[in-house]
């Protein structure tokens, strides 16, 4: 009873692929079947199709794409033939063969390799944002690249994507083989790193690390990565807003008696940037530390705590402090709803995240970029000096235009010193800032690095 649910036979004979055949048995409604002679010998093989069941243009999408187009419509031929008096069905694989083959955006890969996954060595054709290139040391191939390929810097989604000597590079003006290109390896991934690209290659799935990759076949280059264009969108937006390195240099507290920092971890677990500012604040200052934990990874907290910090008025600087990061997660740092923030704030923003090369655009809208967490504890220290020594000295002033004395005591000549040796301290943390941030930006090279400079 349950074989007159399924069609005649149907051979494969036509199909020389191995590879295919086997994707298109893994097909819910399809089964694959051996052809017998008499003597019970298998002579070939072909397929039944299951007249119960309907043709899912998703799931035909999954496994069959990146096959050659000629095999893909001599099979979708034989369904519609099999299914001609099932009109949905028919319009489903109509629809199907044309998913099959259009190229994939990233998250519709990740999705087909998840229930593709048994089909390896299936040729895709994926767009995304190539990222993070290294040459990896290969004695058969000095041409050996990996990098990684994601989309909207998503870094816990992510697919290796290998670039052999015989992978065809295509620029736009001319397609060779890496191999071909005299170009060296570093500066290849210099020019090819953080670029938006279309990779055509085989999947590979490797069970011991649970990761796929695609070796490349060929690599096409689109644009500049996404992370780029964002940044490049903001530059334009936001320039006469942003703080030249002058203002910055020149900026100074008014009054540094409460100073709220906003960081990430939580307050028995606090993240590294605000060990590094805690443990460089100048305890004897009295200058009172409030901190604001949050997820540092997710801006939208960073932009309530500013909001809310701000809105207290209580505060006479609000300090945004976190360590390194992936330049993946890092971008957000430079989207335009935390740069709106920091612009409305009438509370002075002080910055000191990740390291000296990361270059964040929040950065450059702050009343003053320390650089790293350590730099921005050094400012206030150094400010706190600078505002308590003028009105030590403003008070001195006057206490001896009231009693005539002219002379300064030991005491108060040692204080003098002391404070001046420690804003002298602060000065040359920040000048040392400076000088590796200097360091950092003439070290940067690549194709595609520092598209803009700082005002």
């Amino acid at each position: 009873m349950g074989e007159k649910r399924f069609s005649a036979l149907v051979s494969q004979d036509a199909f020389k692929d191995k590879a295919f055949r086997q994707a298109a048995s893994k097909l819910s409604f399809v089964r694959a079947r051996a052809k017998k002679d008499a003597d019970g010998k298998v002579v070939g093989w072909g397929w039944q199709f299951d007249l119960s069941k309907t043709v899912e243009e998703e799931e035909i999408n999954a496994l069959l794409h990146g096959f050659d187009d000629a095999d893909v419509k001599r099979f979708l031929g034989m369904v519609r033939k099999v299914y001609q008096k099932d009109e949905p069905s028919r319009a489903s694989t109509d629809a199907s063969l044309e998913a099959a083959s259009a190229a994939l955006s990233f998250d519709d890969f990740i999705r087909s390799c998840a229930k593709s996954i048994q089909c390896t060595n299936m040729t895709y054709t994926v767009q995304g944002d190539l990222v993070d290139g290294f040459c990896y040391p290969n004695e058969r191939d000095d041409t050996f690249s990996v990098f990684d390929l994601m989309a909207d810097h998503n870094t816990r989604r992510k697919v290796q994507v290998i670039v052999t000597g015989k992978t065809v590079i295509d620029t736009g003006t001319e397609k060779k083989a890496r191999k071909d290109i005299e170009i060296d390896p570093m500066e290849f991934v210099g020019r090819f790193s953080d670029s938006t690209v279309e990779v055509k290659g085989l999947l590979r799935f490797y069970q011991g690390k649970a990761a796929i990759s695609l070796w490349a076949k060929e690599i096409r280059w689109l644009d500049v990565s996404s992370r780029l264009r964002e940044r490049e969108d903001a530059i334009r937006a936001y320039h006469e807003q942003f703080k030249t390195e002058e203002q910055q240099a020149q900026f100074g507290l008014s009054r540094v008696e409460r100073i709220a920092v906003i960081t990430g971890g939580t307050e028995e677990a606090p993240c590294q940037g605000a060990v590094d500012f805690d443990n460089k604040i100048y305890r004897k200052s009295g200058v009172k530390i409030d901190y604001a934990y949050i997820n540092s990874n997710d801006v939208r907290e960073v932009i309530q705590q500013i909001d809310a910090l701000d809105t207290a008025g209580t505060y006479d600087a609000i300090c945004i402090v976190r360590g390194g990061g992936d330049k993946e997660e890092l971008c957000q740092y430079s989207s335009p709803a935390l740069l709106d923030a920091i612009h409305r704030a009438k509370t002075p923003i002080v910055t000191g995240i990740g390291h000296m090369n990361d270059d964040l655009l929040c950065n450059w809208m702050a009343d003053y970029d320390a650089g790293t967490p350590t730099g921005a504890a050094n400012f206030i220290n150094r400010e706190s000096n600078r505002v308590r020594k003028a009105a030590d000295k403003q008070k001195n002033t006057l206490e001896r235009a009231r009693t005539g004395k002219n002379h300064v005591s030991l005491l108060e000549e040692k204080e003098y010193l002391l404070a001046e040796i420690e804003e002298l301290q602060g000065e040359i943390a920040r000048l040392k800032v400076e000088n590796d941030k200097l360091r950092s930006l003439k070290g940067k090279s690549g194709f595609f690095q520092r598209l803009f400079s700082r005002f």
